[in-house]
């Protein structure tokens, strides 16, 4: 499996969980509870492993998760004096890691 084919399933698994946290939360369970908490700790163990995964070494797929709303967010990644760049999509953020790691 290529890393977008990874990246691609992971954003999947993301979109899953939340579905089913919004589902679980509306049927009166808190955002806080010991399961929803179980849950989102294994998703974020799966990014962490997914990041190794890509080469990346900076947290970039957290950003883009929790900063970045999976590309709908208004942040923007940098590189030391490189400048700025929005990161839209998966395609943008594995070619910004990359672009990261031949620096």
């Amino acid at each position: 499996m290529g890393k977008i084919e990874l990246l691609k399933r992971w954003e999947r698994a993301w979109a899953l969980l939340e579905e089913q946290s919004i589902k679980l939360n509306d049927m009166g369970l808190s955002p806080d509870s010991d399961l929803l908490n179980a849950m989102w700790h294994c998703f974020t163990e799966y990014t962490e492993l997914v990041a190794q995964q890509i080469g990346d070494d900076n947290e970039w797929l957290m950003w883009y998760w929790l900063e970045n709303d999976f590309g709908d967010g208004d942040s923007v990644a940098s590189i030391g004096d490189s400048g700025t760049k929005k990161i839209n999509n998966l395609e943008e953020l594995l070619a910004f890691i990359e672009y990261e790691n031949e620096q």
